[in-house]
Formats: structure tokens, C-alpha cells, sequence
């Protein structure tokens, strides 16, 4: 089969990017394939310091692309378009995270031949502050492609919510790291340069107010100093506020901060160096940083915000609190060490390898492809 990935590759870096190249290095064992990259994916007026590329020191897997869709002109829709057809595939593949990528994946896909089958692999249909437009541009995209894969319950309700007969596959948000080199906690904690004897929480990400950081600290002030804190990422807003409420509550010994945007090559040292995740939420984001949490086999401890509940509870992966509360929090955390959870949790994880694998989700969509040329055979999800 020939196929078309048009979506994010290298030199753009992040989640989404690793997906996408893990995703690409499976269907190629099989398959010709070339990858469409975007030229420009957030334009600076829209998403101030949005815009991620990979910093030369890291150590990435690089998937050659052609760089020619510009999310802000939609003139580079016509050209990615005709730069499909010319190569003519059997299947265009594409990647939707967010509402803004509607028009331009939309306008892409409209455009290409209709003798192409069109798969959308969907992580999410909305914003954590809901944008303008995002209906219209949902909409957009929905109506431009033959089926779609799911990555969790949210986005399958999104989907429907649109178009009630979209033919979709549901499948669990792959890891992005399906093998990664094991880095014992002792040796990951000295790299960091952090206490090798501690019960070591991580927070993780892009840090924001209404990820729970706040309850995450204050709980920390309330724990012995058996526990120490790592905070790993960036924020938009700066850390003088974090730093400056570490320092009242007295907790500057117990937590360590990592404060600038990660690289490739640090993440599996944050990662192994911890025994759980913390993910006290107040409000439902995108799972990317689960994917992480999990290609590690690292569990999670989460508010019950969107799927959280279900992803977790139902698999036996980590545990849910009802809400961003410092007690709860407090509560969750020393349960997962008394009761020794991270030994039952991390074996659940290992089991779950394949079908929580880009292998598996490759495998779904050559079976979508297969129904697509047999319309009469396809079921309606």
C-alpha cells in the first residue's frame, strides 16, 4: 500500500511529533509511505511560543518530510494537496489534536483525490478554554474524511456529537516510548542530582494553575520529608510565583524544580527517577503526558477529570481522586506507597505493551483501509 502521513515530523518536537514517527517507522516495515510535514503549525500572533522545534543537542529519530503546510495560508492547502495527488497514494493518514488544525487538514484533504482513502486519527476535538470558530472548524474536518481512529471515549463523544453515522475505531493512546533504555532510580536521581532515598513524586509538563500545581505543593508541605517533589517543564507564565509560595510554605528542601523546556534526552532520567505521577487536574486536557507516564511504566495519581477515571481505575494503572484537593491528594499518595501499588500497577502497565502499541494501531488502520474498499462491509460505530 502507498500511503500519505501528513502531520507533524521533524524538526518539530513534542508528543505528538514522537507519535507520529513511531506510528511512521511501523507502517513503513510494510508499506511505501512518505510524510507531509506542516511548514508553519502555530503562527506566533495565535500561540505565543507555541511553535516547538527540536534544540540540536537532542537525539531524535528524524523522518524525512516535506515541509509545505502553512496553517495560516490557504493557498499551501492547494499546494500539499497537489503534492499528494502527485505522489498518489492509496490512504492519506492525518493527526487532529486540536481545533485550530480543522481548516487547514480539512482544506487539504478535500482537495485530494477522491481515488485516496482519508484516516484521521483524532487525540482531540476541543480546547481547555473553548476557542471561536471550533464548531465550524470541527465540523470542517469531520466532513472532509472517511473514518477515523479515536484515542479515548472524549473524542469518540466529540466525533459523534458532529456526524452521529462517523464510521470510528476506538483505540488506547499508544506509548510513545514502546522499549525505552531501563535507567535504574538510584543512577536517574543522581543525574538529576536529587535524593536517591526518598519517595519521589514528579509533576510533569507544561506547568499551569489548572493543572493542580498549587495543590500538588501545599500537599507537599504536609508530607514528611519522606517525600520529595520533582516539578519537570516549562510555563508560560514564569516560576516567581511557584518559587515564591515553595519558599512560604517551607518546602524549598523537598521539591526540585527542572524549569526550562525538555529535550528528548532528559525525560527517561525525570521519569525513572520517579515512583508515581502526579496529576491532580482541574479540569480535562489532552493525555499526552499519560503516553509518557506509561511508556515508562510509570503509575499515575489523577483527579476525575474527562477519562481519567477510566483509564486508570478500570485498568488497574493508577489511582483517581475526586477532585484537586490537597487531603484527597495526601490521602492517594500515601495509599499507593502503604499498600506497595507501584509493584501491581507497573506489572498491569507491562501487560498492556501491544495493545496500547503503534504496531497495534497500525494494524487498525489497515483494517479501516480494508473496509473502505469494500464500503458495503463497513460497520458504523
Amino acid at each position: 500500500m502507498k500511503i500519505a502521513f501528513l502531520s507533524s515530523f521533524f524538526p518539530y518536537s513534542g508528543d505528538i511529533t514522537n507519535g507520529n514517527t513511531r506510528l511512521y517507522r511501523a507502517l513503513e516495515k510494510s508499506n511505501e509511505i512518505k510524510a507531509f510535514n506542516f511548514s508553519l503549525l502555530y503562527p506566533e500572533l495565535l500561540f505565543k511560543g507555541k511553535e516547538k522545534m527540536a534544540s540540536p543537542n537532542e537525539v531524535v529519530d528524524i523522518v524525512n518530510s516535506e515541509r509545505i503546510l502553512n496553517t495560516a495560508n490557504p493557498a499551501s492547502y492547494y499546494f500539499t494537496a497537489n503534492a499528494i495527488n502527485l505522489y498518489q497514494p492509496d490512504l492519506l493518514i492525518t493527526r487532529y489534536w486540536m481545533p485550530y488544525l480543522g481548516a487547514s487538514i480539512a482544506g487539504t484533504a478535500k482537495l485530494v483525490s477522491k481515488k485516496t482513502k482519508k484516516i484521521a486519527i483524532i487525540d482531540s476535538m476541543r480546547t481547555a478554554e473553548k476557542q471561536p470558530f471550533e464548531e465550524q472548524t470541527n465540523n470542517l474536518f469531520v466532513n472532509n474524511y472517511n473514518a477515523f481512529i479515536v484515542l479515548n471515549n472524549q473524542s469518540k463523544e466529540d466525533l459523534l456529537t458532529v456526524n452521529p453515522n462517523a464510521y470510528c475505531v476506538e483505540h488506547p493512546l499508544p506509548l510513545f516510548a514502546t522499549h525505552p533504555n531501563k535507567v535504574e532510580k538510584n543512577i536517574a536521581c543522581k543525574i538529576l542530582n536529587i535524593p536517591t532515598n526518598k519517595k519521589t513524586l514528579l509533576f510533569f509538563g507544561t506547568v499551569r494553575k489548572y493543572k493542580g500545581i498549587d495543590t500538588a505543593l501545599y500537599s507537599m508541605s504536609l508530607l514528611d520529608d519522606d517525600y520529595h517533589l520533582i516539578i519537570a517543564g516549562d510555563s508560560p507564565s514564569g516560576f516567581e510565583y511557584y518559587k515564591r509560595k515553595i519558599k512560604d510554605l517551607e518546602i524549598e528542601n523537598k521539591v526540585t524544580l527542572i524549569e526550562h523546556k525538555l529535550n528528548e534526552n532528559e525525560i527517561p532520567y525525570i521519569f525513572y527517577s520517579s515512583d508515581v505521577l502526579l496529576m491532580p487536574y482541574e479540569e480535562d486536557v489532552k493525555k499526552d503526558i499519560i503516553s509518557r507516564a506509561f511508556s515508562f511504566e510509570l503509575p499515575v495519581i489523577a483527579t476525575d477529570v474527562g477519562s481519567f477515571r477510566e483509564v486508570f481505575e478500570e485498568k488497574k494503572f493508577g489511582l483517581i481522586i475526586e477532585k484537586s484537593d490537597s487531603e484527597l491528594l495526601i490521602e492517594a499518595i500515601k495509599k499507593y506507597y502503604s499498600e506497595n501499588l507501584e509493584k501491581v500497577f507497573r506489572e498491569n502497565l507491562n501487560a498492556l505493551r501491544y495493545s496500547h502499541s503503534w504496531e497495534s494501531l497500525a494494524t487498525i488502520i489497515y483494517d479501516i483501509y480494508e473496509q473502505l474498499l469494500d464500503k458495503e462491509d463497513i460497520t458504523i460505530y
